[in-house]
């Protein structure tokens, strides 16, 4: 990722990889939405940008949660292509996402997770 952000980019774009997961920005969610919209909050974050390279896509924002990129424990890639693409490089917590939208919903409503009962199977 580091020695060529763009390269990471487009593989994972065009590869559809499994082992990193993708959010939109915006509620649009890249024309992806079909259900439940999640406004996820992981703090203060810090751009690193990456050197212009000719002929290449956008180039891409890395943003790390640490003002220095090898003490970071958060780690995500902007990919700045239009469908406002970021993917993220750790896991979730659920404290992480502290409102969502129903399907329909007009808006956000916060989240009480204690409170959600779990389907068992």
């Amino acid at each position: 990722m580091l020695k060529d952000p763009v390269a990471f980019v487009d593989d994972h774009i065009t590869q559809s990889r499994k082992d990193l997961k993708s959010f939109a920005t915006d509620e649009g969610c890249g024309g992806y939405s079909g259900g439940w919209i999640y406004k996820m909050d992981f703090g203060d974050w810090h751009e690193f940008r990456v050197p212009d390279i000719q002929g290449r896509l956008k180039k891409p924002w890395i943003l790390a949660n640490t003002p220095v990129l090898a003490d970071a424990t958060r780690i995500a890639v902007d990919t700045r292509v239009p469908t406002g693409e970021v993917f993220l490089m750790f896991d979730i917590g659920l404290a992480d996402i502290p409102v969502g939208k129903p399907p329909g919903a007009q808006a956000f409503q916060p989240i009480d997770w204690p409170s959600i009962e779990v389907e068992k199977k």
